[in-house]
């Protein structure tokens, strides 16, 4: 026995005369280790709650480890632990499936609960994923619609006119072609005080111009 012991404790039991005595005192001092681990597995398995870096499989393995583990310490877990504890390790999130689950006739054995988790978690991967890729091409269509409509239509930088903008310089076109029909006109009206015709302007006038005569004081 004292060579399959660490040199610690071969040190602490190679005194003993024989090994039925040895053999006493090494059962009095690691006899409750048995206890002790199937305590701290129990508690363990009790509590375990599954960890935000592991996907669902690597949680569901965990978990069979150490209902493996409690078997070799001599506990056997029934089905029905297994599947609430199971249950019991889901997050939050799930807590609607975590209903479903415990009201469900159909999950009987470990296997069973594996089963109807890992669907499940599958599809809330596909939802989540079609949900962000919905978002991406949404925001996509919005950026496309964005910069056409900035292309074409007055949202180009430097270059929008607003409405106010727009009527001013329709009215003020309006005015000019107004203004320069009403002249032309009017003008066939006028009469030149140089030569006393219609139709034109003095400044216009072909006809020799008169000299003003001085006015008498």
């Amino acid at each position: 026995m004292l060579s399959s012991m660490t040199d610690a404790l071969m040190c602490e039991y190679e005194g003993f005369d024989t090994a039925q005595d040895m053999w006493i005192a090494l059962k009095d001092k690691f006899g409750g280790t048995s206890t002790t681990k199937l305590r701290r597995l129990t508690i363990k398995f009790d509590t375990y709650r599954k960890r935000q870096n592991h996907d669902m499989r690597q949680h569901l393995r965990e978990m069979s480890n150490m209902i493996r583990e409690l078997k070799s310490a001599g506990q056997t877990l029934t089905d029905e632990q297994q599947i609430q504890a199971v249950i019991r390790s889901l997050p939050n999130s799930w807590e609607n499936m975590k209903i479903n689950m415990t009201h469900n006739d159909n999950i009987k054995t470990f296997d069973d609960i594996s089963r109807h988790v890992e669907l499940e978690d599958e599809r809330l991967e596909a939802a989540k994923a079609s949900g962000q890729l919905y978002m991406a091409e949404s925001s996509k269509r919005k950026t496309k619609g964005f910069k056409r409509k900035g292309k074409n239509g007055n949202f180009q930088k430097g270059k929008w006119k607003g409405p106010t903008e727009n009527f001013k310089k329709s009215e003020t076109k309006f005015q000019k072609r107004g203004k320069s029909a009403g002249f032309k006109k009017d003008k066939a009206k006028l009469k030149c005080y140089n030569c006393g015709k219609q139709g034109h302007f003095a400044r216009e006038c072909t006809e020799p111009k008169k000299t003003q005569e001085p006015q008498t004081m």
